[in-house]
């Protein structure tokens, strides 16, 4: 498996959908003790109307997403393989798809099921989905 980012450093990425501005950010943690991948995240929703922070550490979970595809494409229209990740929190049960091919991810949709519904929180009892892109991502690349 590719490295999800850079030892000893961090992948931040922000996203905003329907008013709600969103920042992710993640870890590569390791391994848990059964040997699976694991990556802290945090992830900000902000809006006019709520404020609300969903973190933990998701493992490894699969090869592919709920459709059985292993790649997502950028906006680019280049494609990145990806991992599937997953973790349940006091906020709901959370799913991660991480592009695992670039050296930092460019690709991260985050959604949360089985939500909780907190107080001036930003995520529906239904929950929701975000997809997230790094700023390479919209750029095409260079063929030698």
């Amino acid at each position: 498996m590719s490295p999800i980012v850079c030892a000893g450093n961090s992948a931040t990425m922000t996203a905003t959908e329907n008013n709600l501005r969103a920042k992710i950010r993640l870890d590569d943690v390791g391994k848990t003790a059964d040997g699976r991948r694991a990556v802290a995240y945090r992830v900000e929703l902000r809006s006019s109307t709520c404020n609300s922070i969903i973190s933990g550490v998701a493992t490894y979970f699969s090869n592919t997403d709920d459709a059985g595809d292993d790649s997502a494409y950028l906006p680019n229209g280049y494609a990145v393989q990806i991992n599937a990740f997953k973790d349940k929190t006091q906020s709901g049960e959370i799913k991660m798809f991480v592009d695992v091919e670039s050296k930092r991810p460019r690709y991260v949709y985050f959604s949360v099921t089985h939500a909780t519904v907190i107080s001036n929180g930003c995520v529906p009892a239904e929950g929701f989905g975000i997809g997230f892109y790094s700023k390479s991502a919209y750029k095409r690349m260079v063929s030698p």
